[in-house]
């Protein structure tokens, strides 16, 4: 009935009863079954508001992604932050104390079985493998060592002449 009606939209529409007088009418239904939109009455547009709103989605997690509202299918699950970091050489790991992504360099995995080289991993470029000044075959002395090495090697020559075919 026009008597009662308040010109509020969102309490409903009142009705008239013969004996009691204007009845408040029953508030309109704001609720849209959606966990994750904030669900109003607005008064000056005359209409149900379902605003989807991400932060009722979060979890509190870094490494699973941002999760999302949809305001038909309620919270989405986040896409996992990318942790890989296609350098073979480092520990790539998702940090969620400190929400943060980290790889850390390990020379270890560079390790080419060489002993003449050092095992380096720049977090960039990769596995390097540098090769050490000095190392190798050395040459000898002419100390006791290079003379039994001489001694040997005279022997051994001698042993092929005595054995070619004259």
């Amino acid at each position: 009935n026009a008597n009662c009606d308040n010109g509020q939209f969102c309490d409903g529409s009142e009705t008239c009863h013969a004996t009691l007088d204007c009845q408040a009418g029953t508030a309109v239904p704001v609720d849209d079954s959606v966990a994750c939109t904030d669900d109003s009455c607005d008064e000056v547009g005359d209409a149900v508001v379902n605003v989807v709103n991400n932060a009722n989605c979060d979890n509190g997690q870094f490494c699973d992604g941002s999760e999302t509202c949809d305001a038909i299918n309620d919270c989405q699950a986040g896409t996992p932050v990318v942790v890989d970091d296609s350098v073979t050489c480092t520990q790539d790991a998702c940090d969620e104390t400190l929400n943060v992504v980290t790889h850390v360099a390990d020379a270890g995995i560079c390790d080419d079985g060489d002993a003449c080289t050092a095992e380096v991993c720049d977090q960039t470029t990769g596995c390097a493998n540098v090769a050490i000044p000095g190392c190798g075959v050395s040459v000898p002395s002419a100390g006791p060592g290079g003379l039994l090495l001489g001694v040997f090697s005279l022997v051994a020559a001698a042993r092929r002449r005595l054995r070619s075919p004259r």
